[in-house]
């Protein structure tokens, strides 16, 4: 036990200071936090002791917030809503817009050619001539190009190189 006490003799040492900063640091703050507060106390009972007649403690509390909201720095009111500046209406066509396909792969032969469209994320099985995805139909399959038709629009599509 001896032993232990001498070896860790600069732990003990090294405690104790710190235990005395505390103390030290605690104290000023103390001090500082009582000036404030008796700063405080001071200017408030000033302005409001000869000049309020005290009926209740709702009085009190009252009186002292309207103290206070002389104090604070005027912030933005939340329910007070600022003008909002409307934007001029924008027409929009009435035709939607349609996005034209792309096309993904051909299988072409000479007895039943067939093609995979895609428009957006979506994409088609395997169509043949004159079956339609998404309102577009295919009208001719060549070995390397598709016309496709929607409504009186029409486009061709061909693969384009890697």
């Amino acid at each position: 036990m001896g032993n232990l006490m001498h070896g860790s003799r600069g732990f003990w040492i090294s405690l104790g200071v710190l235990v005395l900063i505390g103390v030290f640091l605690g104290a000023r703050s103390w001090g500082a936090v009582r000036a404030v507060l008796a700063i405080q106390q001071e200017s408030s009972m000033n302005q409001a002791t000869d000049e309020v007649p005290w009926t209740s403690h709702a009085a009190v509390i009252s009186y002292k917030d309207s103290l206070l909201a002389n104090v604070v720095v005027a912030q933005r009111d939340p329910f007070d809503n600022p003008p909002v500046e409307y934007r001029p209406r924008v027409e929009i066509d009435p035709e939607p817009l349609v996005r034209e396909p792309l096309l993904r792969a051909i299988l072409y032969d000479t007895v039943n050619p067939s093609v995979i469209l895609s428009v957006g994320s979506a994409s088609s099985r395997w169509l043949h001539e004159g079956e339609s995805f998404l309102g577009w139909r295919v009208a001719d399959i060549a070995s390397t190009a598709v016309t496709v038709t929607h409504g009186d629009r029409s486009a061709v599509l061909s693969l384009s190189p890697f």
